[in-house]
């Protein structure tokens, strides 16, 4: 059987306390000294009824407040705003489950770790959304590409920037390597060969010895299949340090582009605040 609306309790109660169905709108506008066009909404579920106005009117009928409150609790959680143009992840505080989404500005629906926040015009059948109480959209993540040939690392930014994701794009290693001690890269595309002879298997190192030991790393190499001093090398850097994949050129950048997306803005991030509310670690 399933189990009555919120809305079905308040006719309930007011039932029980002798209020005939003609009236209920009109009473329950009075005692939430609302409109009757308002109340006569909430009960045709074209609005949502508020913690509030259930407290008062559990308080009004001396009913147990348990029996009309929302069960759902505020939360903030990491967030993906999908509206209009790329993804952008956002920090978003939830409320109650919503009966009509399709009613709200902005509505949540879970998926993973993150929330996706969305119109309500956008809502679908069979998709359980909550309120939005709470939005703070976050800056674009910023990733580095290194590869000295310059075009490449447009095509790959053209890709990502599809996915909301910055690309600064480096030919010089060193230079990348100062600009990660300053910034906040979340990602790192690095080209194995280098020019001058070198690999990014130095730079590799400098990212795990001096910036960070977890910051994703994927090398770009077309040479796995006709140089086996390669496939020893990186698979040496693979076993000393974390989170180091390798893709194999010619790259597909939109595949590319779709991983790192999944996983910077559905997996584990870093701790980041925006405005008052902070993301909670996973």
């Amino acid at each position: 059987m399933a189990r009555p609306s919120t809305t079905d309790k308040i006719k309930q109660i007011l039932c029980k306390h002798g209020v005939g169905e003609r009236q209920q709108i009109k009473t329950v506008a009075s005692i939430l000294d609302i409109a009757y066009v308002s109340s006569r909404q909430k009960f045709a579920g074209e609005r949502n009824w508020t913690n509030e106005q259930l407290a008062k009117l559990a308080r009004h009928f001396h009913e147990p407040i348990e029996d009309l409150a929302q069960t759902v609790r505020a939360s903030v959680a990491n967030g993906v705003l999908l509206v209009s143009g790329p993804p952008q992840r956002c920090i978003c505080e939830i409320g109650a489950p919503l009966e009509h989404p399709e009613s709200e500005a902005f509505i949540a629906s879970q998926e993973g770790n993150a929330l996706i926040v969305t119109s309500g015009d956008k809502a679908q059948p069979c998709i359980g959304y909550f309120q939005v109480l709470n939005l703070s959209p976050l800056p674009a993540p910023t990733i580095a590409s290194l590869d000295d040939v310059p075009e490449t690392s447009e095509y790959i930014a053209q890709s990502f920037a599809k996915k909301g994701i910055q690309v600064k794009d480096f030919v010089d290693p060193d230079v990348m390597l100062e600009a990660a001690r300053q910034g906040n890269f979340e990602y790192y595309i690095l080209d194995w060969r280098l020019s001058g002879g070198r690999t990014a298997a130095q730079t590799i190192t400098g990212i795990r010895t001096e910036i960070s030991t977890h910051v994703p790393i994927i090398i770009l190499t077309g040479e796995l299949r006709i140089d086996n001093s390669i496939e020893s090398e990186i698979a040496d850097l693979v076993d000393e340090f974390d989170d180091i994949s390798i893709l194999e050129k010619p790259v597909f950048n939109m595949v590319m582009a779709n991983t790192v997306y999944k996983k910077l803005f559905f997996g584990t991030t870093q701790s980041r605040r925006s405005g008052s509310l902070p993301i909670p670690r996973r």
